[in-house]
């Protein structure tokens, strides 16, 4: 609502707000602003030629690209990587916490007045994408639901024991990793291209990162050491 509210009656606010902050992700359209920027139509017309490109109109087949060129696809498959990188950087604190059956970190919930069929088909279509193999599930019996204190509008409940979440201080305990090593932190750069160039096999070294500095608009790169 707060980028709308920004956007309304000034179409140059919602613009700066996204090219000056660089965390910024969501994107959200007022079309009074989208009709009188011609910069959006680029944007908006890049953002729909990559959905099309991996999902097509919704419609099995219709996708442009196969299922393992897919943002889906690679993105999951990378994102597995996280705790073997994150256990061989040894931070001295803990930055991930993977789920179990104790803790239960991800569980999906699935209410009474919920269509099953449309949940399941939605987990069926992901499984298709990313493979069967990434996505462990492992539903709760109703006695497990009610000992978490689940309320009774609860349906179905899934836990997924491959999941987990990184420590909500992680940003901050980083810096302070950063700082701690002689190093400074510039908090108005956003990350832009990771060039990568191959080291024999699947593997690879990062050669060049191409950054923005959302302050002066300007592009700049950094030599990987």
């Amino acid at each position: 609502n707060s980028g709308i509210n920004a956007a309304y009656g000034r179409p140059n606010a919602y613009l700066n707000k996204v090219r000056g902050d660089p965390g910024f992700s969501v994107f959200r359209l007022n079309l009074r602003s989208f009709l009188s920027n011609p910069w959006m139509w680029w944007l908006v017309g890049v953002n729909q030629w990559h959905m099309i490109r991996d999902c097509g109109v919704h419609i099995r087949g219709t996708a442009l690209v196969s299922k393992e060129r897919t943002n889906a696809h690679i993105s999951v498959h990378h994102s597995t990587r996280c705790e073997e990188i994150l256990r061989q950087a040894d931070f001295g604190f803990p930055v991930l916490k993977l789920s179990n059956r104790e803790t239960r970190l991800s569980c999906d919930v699935v209410l009474k007045e919920t269509n099953p069929s449309r949940i399941f088909d939605s987990v069926g279509h992901i499984k298709s994408i990313i493979g069967e193999e990434m996505v462990v599930a492992e539903p709760l019996s109703q006695e497990e639901i009610r000992d978490r204190g689940y309320t009774p509008a609860a349906r179905r409940v899934t836990h997924y024991p491959r999941d987990g979440e990184l420590s909500q201080t992680m940003a901050e305990d980083l810096e302070g990793v950063i700082r701690n090593g002689g190093r400074t932190i510039t908090h108005n750069l956003r990350l832009r291209k990771i060039l990568v160039k191959e080291q024999g096999g699947d593997d690879c070294q990062v050669s060049r990162v191409v950054w923005q500095n959302v302050e002066a608009l300007n592009i700049n790169n950094e030599q990987a050491p």
